[in-house]
């Protein structure tokens, strides 16, 4: 799964790293062209109203009092101003309540999309590497508010940058050791700073996973599936007392780290308020009182500019600083939508299904560190048009990994897997998987409509036929023909209070009609009656049988009255198969499936 690269990436997201905030604002200026430039035509306007009004103007002021100036002069250059000031405030007004407003919702809805299509294009196996995933839940919640951010950030300090290039010329020119004061603070304070944002990532890091276990527990006790769990047993007071301790590890974090932010902070208020205020007023304060060539309008620029140029370079440096910040966020988002699959996509169109052959296949997951033991070892089989093949085993023996395998959501550690005879990772992995139609054992039913459950997408009218024909084979029908919206019920109540919850037996004979409406050459069954009952689990194995017959079915399943209709079966144990046949000649050989089968026969017997 390509772990490299993963912890790479991440050791170089603890720099600042320009590059990834620019590869952030490329996204911002893809989807959202006028932002930028728009945000920096206000930033202009309102750093030179700074400048002219900062200094400029009020020099221009005190001089044409002490001068005596003709009065309708300085009139006219103050409407000039006014005038300016209210252009300025009418388009400042418009992009904070019509053009930003607009382009933010433009931009969530973007990269939302964008993350999701790349969340499609993950492998598998990057969830089970759970650094990558706490950085791609990272990347989800932060990147669009964190896109903005930059935005703004770029454009603040872009702003601050023009004034204190205008203030500071000024302000040099009246007196340079004034302008030196400014910017010895302003590098000092830079230095302060940037250690504040090293301390303040430390803490966000170390608290990441410890507020995804609090948001873990939030979930439990609010979403509907869990309540009748937590009022049938003990779970809520052991989750509670869970809660409890992982809460008082979130406020150890931010004890550990409060120290070092307060002492920052105090260095931080020293530098820039001290140095700044006190010491460089002061000396404006000598220099007017004992040099009679300091008028008092070089005072006034020197006032004035003192405050603004403080506020200004506090501005200049929070960004700066705050820009490590924003490249380490920055960073987890472009490491997210450019990391490449290692299931490499292969070239070749699938034909219609003819065979599929498993050739010595060896399995261990990408993270040993998560499934340190090999799941799979030597496995060997072939599976014919129209077979009916079943997998059986105890909990952990492999199969489940083999249905995976299969469907290429995993590449196997060894050997290979032939479809029709070519190697599976030679085929386009769409047209390969668009001939597998598969019911998981940990099945989902979305919120949405019927029909988009069973189509497992965009459903339209002229697929109502297909939809029912799916849920009359999967036996959902006579409960169907009950709701008044048909296939355009709504199933969960997620969005809609007048939704339909489905008990679990039925949300499983949903999962089948979306295997058996996508009329595929092959049907790979994870389990697919272990909701229901054994009357129902009869009846749905003879409709599978039915709906299935010209079809190439691969059952895995623990209760075995589904493999009576197999032609194969293959018993897996410790990620092997150690016994192969039919029903009749499995029990003939009396071994761990004869065993099996008529320990489950007593219980149904009985």
């Amino acid at each position: 799964m390509g772990t490299k690269t993963i912890r790479s990436r991440k050791k170089n997201g603890e720099q600042i790293s320009m590059k990834s905030v620019l590869f952030l604002l490329k996204y911002v200026q893809k989807y959202t062209p006028g932002y930028l430039p728009l945000e920096l035509l206000l930033v202009i306007g309102n750093s030179v109203w700074d400048i002219l009004v900062g200094m400029l103007y009020v020099k221009y002021l005190f001089d044409a009092l002490e001068k005596g100036a003709d009065y309708r002069q300085v009139l006219a250059v103050t409407f000039c101003m006014i005038g300016y000031r209210m252009v300025l405030t009418l388009y400042g007004k418009w992009m904070a309540n019509v053009y930003r407003p607009k382009a933010n919702l433009k931009l969530h809805e973007r990269m939302q999309t964008k993350l999701y299509e790349k969340a499609l294009q993950l492998d598998l196996a990057s969830y089970d590497n759970t650094e990558f995933y706490n950085d791609f839940i990272w990347a989800i919640r932060e990147s669009d508010t964190r896109a903005v951010k930059v935005l703004t950030d770029v454009c603040s300090l872009c702003s601050c940058v023009i004034t204190l290039v205008g203030m500071g010329a000024v302000f040099a020119a009246i007196d340079w050791m004034a302008a030196l004061v400014v910017l010895a603070s302003s590098v000092l304070g830079f230095f302060v700073r940037t250690k504040a944002n090293q301390i303040r990532y430390a803490k966000a890091k170390e608290m990441n996973p410890i507020t995804r276990k609090l948001d873990y527990f939030t979930r439990v006790f609010y979403q509907n599936e869990y309540a009748k769990e937590l009022r049938m047993g003990n779970m809520g007071a052991l989750l509670q007392e869970d809660y409890e301790q992982t809460a008082e590890e979130k406020i150890a974090c931010a004890k550990k780290y409060a120290p070092k932010l307060i002492g920052i902070s105090l260095a931080s208020e020293l530098i820039t308020s001290v140095l700044f205020n006190v010491g460089l007023l002061g000396y404006l304060m000598w220099r007017y009182l004992t040099d009679a060539g300091f008028t008092l309008g070089d005072f006034s620029v020197g006032i004035s500019a003192t405050w603004k140029l403080f506020m200004r370079v506090n501005q200049l440096i929070g960004f700066l600083a705050q820009f490590q910040e924003h490249s380490i966020y920055a960073e987890k988002f472009r490491t997210f939508v450019t990391q490449k699959p290692q299931i490499i996509n292969g070239t070749e169109k699938a034909d219609a299904f003819e065979s599929l052959e498993l050739r010595h296949v060896s399995f261990t997951y990408p993270f040993p560190e998560k499934n340190p033991k090999q799941v799979l070892s030597d496995v060997s089989f072939t599976v014919r048009k129209g077979e009916k093949i079943a997998i059986v085993g105890y909990n952990g023996a492999g199969k489940t990994t083999l249905t995976k395998l299969l469907m290429r959501l995993y590449d196997v550690t060894d050997g290979a897997i032939f479809y029709n005879g070519t190697d599976i990772r030679n085929y386009d992995i769409s047209s390969f998987r668009a001939h597998i139609g598969s019911v998981f054992q940990d099945y989902k039913i979305f919120a949405a409509t019927i029909g988009e459950n069973v189509m497992g997408g965009t459903y339209a009218d002229d697929e109502k036929e297909a939809v029912e024909s799916a849920l009359a084979a999967a036996g959902f029908f006579n409960k169907y023909q009950k709701l008044p919206q048909k296939a355009d019920t709504q199933l969960t109540r997620e969005f809609d209070e007048k939704g339909v919850n489905l008990s679990g037996g039925e949300g499983q004979k949903i999962a089948i009609a979306r295997a058996f409406a996508k009329n595929s050459d092959i049907l790979i069954l994870d389990e697919p009656s272990s909701a229901l009952d054994p009357i129902a689990e009869y009846e749905l194995n003879k409709t599978i049988e039915a709906a299935a017959k010209d079809r190439t079915v691969i059952f895995i399943s623990h209760r075995l009255s589904t493999t009576r209709m197999a032609d194969q079966i293959y018993l897996f144990d410790g990620g092997k198969i150690t016994e192969q046949g039919n029903h009749e000649e499995l029990m003939k050989q009396d071994g761990t499936y004869a065993k099996m089968f008529r320990v489950q026969a007593k219980k149904y017997q009985g």
